[in-house]
């Protein structure tokens, strides 16, 4: 069978990238496209590499194509815990074999040129339109991450705003993305709700109140330094967890400033922390309700 290779670079890096799209759906874990994109030109390449250098015959091992997926898996998603990493590798090896299997069904059902094996996916057939099906798909990714990368930044940028929290005698400018997803509420009070960063308030904020988010040890919550009244707990459910908590407090001061960055206008809410970035570019720290804009 004649190997175009232009055909085999194509329909490996689309299937590539669909192998990882779907564990990370199936996962519920959000990754990055430029990383999935690299993931997939690399294991592209392994497969070239395969193809072109049959004496290299440790490409064609079991251990040399698991090396492959470890190194596929830790470019796509950011692993913390030997239990998550196994976790994503078992779904990553699922996503393979239902690919495999729809290919090796697409190439008898259509009666396509092609084979599936060692990890290489390769359908042709001359005038067939798995050409140009592949090559959409791939447009399609193409168009996905420029989107997501170059257009997204762009959209937001007028829904940026600077405010300052104060907190006894310590005060720490941030800034906040209006986010029309965030809907919460501290049920006491009925005050929107920031989300911050921890990091970002972590030199205003009593050393005790940042371990116990950092632990999410939410039982041990006495004898903070910033008062009783002021700590809260914020009920929230999200994809993959049904009656998480937040951890909060109410400070002394919110302050929202205008364009000029100049004070304009002072509001009640409650800063709630959180013990990851909000931003990939660290563009913003902060999730701010609408409606504290629009009290403002």
């Amino acid at each position: 069978m004649d190997i175009y290779i232009d055909v085999l670079i194509l329909e490996n890096i689309v299937l590539n990238y669909l192998i990882l799209y779907v564990t990370s759906k199936f996962l519920r874990i959000k990754t990055k496209d430029w990383k999935t994109l690299l993931a997939s030109f690399v294991g592209t390449i392994y497969v070239i590499a395969m193809l072109t250098i049959p004496s290299a015959s440790f490409y064609f091992t079991f251990l040399g194509k698991f090396i492959l997926s470890v190194v596929m898996v830790l470019i796509t998603f950011k692993v913390k815990k030997l239990k998550e990493f196994l976790k994503i590798i078992v779904c990553f090896y699922i996503s393979t074999f239902m690919f495999a299997g729809a290919a090796y069904a697409y190439i008898y059902i259509t009666g396509s040129g092609g084979f599936v094996q060692n990890g290489v996916y390769y359908i042709f057939k001359k005038g067939n339109i798995n050409l140009i099906i592949f090559a959409l798909l791939m447009a399609a990714i193409i168009i996905k991450f420029f989107y997501k990368t170059l257009f997204f930044k762009t959209k937001h940028i007028n829904d940026l705003v600077n405010f300052e929290v104060t907190l006894g005698n310590k005060s720490m400018e941030l800034k906040g993305l209006i986010d029309t997803g965030n809907s919460l509420h501290d049920p006491l009070s009925d005050l929107p709700v920031i989300i911050c960063e921890l990091e970002a308030l972590k030199n205003i904020i009593p050393e005790k109140l940042a371990d116990i988010v950092k632990n999410e040890n939410l039982s041990d919550l006495t004898k903070i330094d910033v008062g009783d009244s002021k700590i809260r707990l914020i009920p929230y459910s999200s994809l993959g967890k049904e009656n998480g908590m937040l951890l909060g407090f109410k400070p002394d001061k919110l302050m929202i400033k205008n364009d000029r960055n100049e004070k304009s206008g002072e509001c009640a809410a409650i800063v709630c922390l959180y013990d990851k970035h909000l931003s990939s570019d660290n563009t913003y720290n902060a999730l701010l309700s609408p409606d504290l804009i629009a009290v403002s």
